[in-house]
């Protein structure tokens, strides 16, 4: 082989070749198992554009290793390369500005205009977007990405008319797809859809089903708190992916309702979530619904149990003559009330500065709602025999009386993001109940942010339920477990 190369470079090469004969030589295409041409002159300069980009420590002993890297890519039978994600990008934010673009020959026309909600108050995702990087925040919500968000917010606002304010709630991960949510609420004029009725039960169904002598059905569960109160105070939406699972903010899909029974199985369970709404949520004790469900119940825990404000932005109203209602703070000059002041970064520090916000009422611990349904009318006998309404705890609740986790560790960590910067500093203060939880602060601004797995803190490893298994019977069996392995050890070693 060498000889024939040998007397064809001897024969091909007595003189010297032109440049024009060089350039065509290396245009000339070859083709590759793919069925794509390539020329000698496209993989140099791929290949010198790598070693730049890449600038590895030795570019002259890596240079056939980064030349066979660029052939495989794009000599292996089947493959396609997939879109460069900063032209997936582009095309993503391309949906969100401006008028859609005239169509061109053999496409169809794009849809009309959305009418625009001007009575919807979006937030300032460029000022929250600072305080997410001073408190170092990620998961997408930078600086970078603020226009992007603000786009895609304003395109859920236009296309809900009944929604009266938008804003970042949070981001939670999943095992294939994260999900985006933000928070809505509507108007006091919104009127909820009617739901569909259940069909009724059947009344021969009982005895085909067999219970035994003395057992009693389950009492069917309380009702979700309509829209607009307690726990479905607010509204809940997640952004779609397109086929490429790029993240696109054109599209929202909208969560159900907390209902009571998701809330009280989702205590008992800890699931990943996938990113897809329609995914099964396998477990024991079983959960009454899909991941969507399980996603908008652990979002009303989150929302309930980790949003905080400052110390004094909210008061009691005292025209309220149950005391439970509160108010901004709000200055009133005539009678030379300033209203609320900002606390300094020296103070925030402090998490006796801090309390529950008001707007989301703590959920009850025996029913998944914030307030208990009303009751119906009975005999004084048999009221007496029910068990007493449960409460719910106060609303401006300061963070300090929540209970500690295990060791003593309290519930909520204030700290100053840039202690040198002084008072201009931002102040975060931390949920370690739920990790990824924290309120920013920076003079009157203020934001609630979540980022995380959408669970909450366990002093030991999850372990779930058997089958007619009560709490305290899985401590019991946990227990004994340990001790057996203690024993086990022990004889091993003698």
């Amino acid at each position: 082989i060498n000889a024939e190369y040998g007397r064809q470079s001897r024969g091909s090469m007595s003189k010297v070749p032109t440049l024009e004969e060089c350039r065509s030589y290396l245009s000339e295409v070859y083709q590759t198992p793919d069925g794509k041409g390539k020329t000698v002159m496209d993989h140099v300069s791929a290949l010198l554009l790598k070693i730049l980009e890449n600038k590895p420590p030795n570019s002259f002993s890596s240079f056939e290793e980064i030349s066979a890297c660029i052939k495989n890519e794009f000599s292996t039978p089947g493959f396609v390369a997939g879109p460069e994600p900063t032209v997936a990008w582009a095309q993503a934010v391309e949906a969100l500005c401006g008028p859609p673009k005239p169509p061109a020959e053999g496409e169809e026309e794009p849809p009309e205009p959305e009418v625009e909600n001007v009575d919807c108050k979006i937030a300032n995702v460029v000022q929250d977007a600072a305080l997410f990087d001073a408190a170092g925040i990620g998961a997408g919500l930078t600086r970078k990405s603020a226009l992007q968000l603000y786009l895609g917010m304003k395109k859920l606002a236009n296309s809900d008319a009944a929604l009266q304010s938008v804003r970042v709630w949070g981001v939670v991960f999943g095992t294939k797809r994260d999900y985006l949510v933000c928070e809505g609420q509507y108007g006091e004029e919104y009127t909820e859809p009617p739901e569909e009725e259940p069909e009724p039960p059947d009344e021969d169904a009982d005895e085909d089903v067999g219970y035994s002598y003395g057992y009693t059905p389950p009492a069917p569960p309380p009702p979700p708190e309509p829209v607009g109160q307690g726990v479905n105070k607010y509204v809940y939406y997640v952004a779609e992916y397109t086929n490429d699972n790029v993240l696109t903010l054109d599209k929202w899909v909208k969560l159900p309702k907390s209902k009571p029974e998701c809330v009280m199985a989702a205590r008992k369970i800890k699931k990943l979530f996938t990113g897809d709404l329609e995914a099964a949520i396998v477990s024991y004790p079983p959960f009454p619904g899909v991941e969507k469900d399980y996603l908008r119940a652990q979002i009303g825990r989150i929302a309930s149990g980790a949003t905080a404000c400052v110390k004094g932005m909210f008061i009691t109203d005292e025209e309220d003559e149950e005391g439970k209602a509160v108010k901004p703070h709000d200055p009133n000059w005539e009678e030379s009330l300033p209203g609320f002041v900002p606390l300094t970064s020296v103070e925030l520090q402090n998490p006796a500065n801090w309390v529950h916000h008001p707007s989301y009422p703590s959920i009850l611990s025996q029913m998944g709602r914030a307030v208990e349904p009303e009751r119906e009318e009975v005999d004084e006998d048999e009221a007496a025999k029910l068990p007493p309404q449960e409460q719910g705890e106060g609303l401006l609740k300061c963070v300090t009386a929540d209970k500690k986790l295990a060791g003593g560790m309290p519930a909520w960590t204030a700290r100053s993001t840039c202690p040198a910067l002084g008072d201009h500093s931002a102040s975060v203060l931390r949920s370690n109940w739920w990790p990824g939880a924290c309120t920013i602060v920076q003079d009157t601004s203020i934001v609630n942010v979540y980022v995380g797995y959408g669970h909450k803190h366990a002093a030991v490893s999850y372990t779930h339920l058997r089958a007619h298994e009560t709490p305290e019977h899985l401590v019991c069996r946990l227990l004994l477990e340990k001790k057996k392995k203690k024993k086990k050890k022990k004889s091993t070693l003698r």
